[in-house]
């Protein structure tokens, strides 16, 4: 081989090799530049669900050059199109563990048992509908459901059925584009199959909308059973909660041991409140006390009494 060839072959390998070098750099590059994107895209979401805990309000966010993102929850920290993940601390989420969407939908709740225990966030989108079956059984629950600003309709693509039509769903599915769906079932009946991505949620009430059994787990009060129709990691999120609420109840039961202590008037009687704030990590054991605690609790205020909460 002539000395002229061997150089030629050499510049174009060498050649190849930087340039393939440089789209790899390049790759690497936008990778990096979407990454940090999306995770400043999940830090701004983050900032909104702090927002929204203090105003109490409902809210859309659709990011601008977007026409599609996709977000995951887990039970601590979530993450948008893959960038890092935003660690969501004390935050209480219910949500789906996977929305691909143009549009979050969320809605910020208050949480007392019977004092506040936390907020509660609730995230869904357009493109998730629930169907309540039978109509008849959640009545009152559709009453609580937050509504559009200035606006009669539900922020939540929700629906409540008497029957289930397979027609009237597929075209829900084709005319509001849907990309899942959901039925959440307070009696037993049969769900057809569809073409989308289709979950059940089998609910059996105990106490109407404040007490129910799902599945080997349960809720208690209007709040946690919409937490549980939204959420993949409802039970994580449960544990959370129940976890504060023991200790809150330890925080209260320590403040009316104190305060009977100090207490000179015979009206004010504390003793009876604290064996009522059991420490207890069963929600459903505490639940016949929450309304001992509220009157409790009310009725020292009625006598002029320190209440506890």
């Amino acid at each position: 081989m002539k000395k002229a060839q061997f150089n030629w072959i050499f510049i174009l390998i060498a050649g190849f090799i930087i340039l393939a070098l440089f789209v790899a750099f390049i790759v690497d590059y936008r990778n990096l530049s979407f990454r940090k994107m999306n995770t400043q895209l999940a830090v701004e979401v983050d900032s909104q669900l702090d927002l929204l805990s203090i105003e109490k309000l409902s809210a859309k966010i659709n990011p601008t050059g977007m026409d599609q993102f996709k977000t995951e929850f887990f039970c601590n920290y979530f993450s948008i199109n893959g960038g890092d993940q935003i660690y969501i601390r004390d935050k209480i989420i219910f949500s789906p563990s996977s929305i691909e969407t143009s549009e979050l939908l969320l809605w910020v709740d208050e949480f007392y048992f019977p004092y506040k225990v936390a907020d509660l966030i609730y995230i869904s989108s357009p493109n998730i509908k629930y169907y309540l079956y039978p109509k008849e059984k959640v009545e009152e629950f559709l009453e609580y459901l937050p509504k559009k600003f200035n606006s009669n309709n539900q922020l939540f693509n929700i629906e409540a059925i008497d029957y289930i039509s397979e027609e009237k769903i597929k075209q829900d599915i084709s005319r509001e584009r849907l990309k899942e769906i959901k039925f959440v079932l307070f009696e037993n009946t049969k769900i057809p199959r569809f073409n989308i991505k289709t979950k059940i949620l089998n609910v059996n009430l105990i106490d109407g909308i404040e007490k129910g059994k799902i599945g080997s787990s349960y809720f208690i009060k209007k709040q946690l059973l919409l937490g549980a129709i939204f959420s993949d990691n409802y039970n994580c999120f449960l544990d959370k909660i129940t976890n504060k609420v023991s200790l809150l109840n330890q925080v209260y039961k320590e403040k009316a041991t104190k305060l009977h202590i100090k207490n000179n008037n015979p009206e004010c009687n504390y003793q009876t409140i604290t064996s009522y704030l059991k420490k207890s990590v069963d929600l459903e054991e505490l639940y016949d006390n929450q309304e001992r605690i509220f009157q409790k609790n009310k009725e020292f205020f009625m006598k002029g009494c320190s209440d506890v909460f």
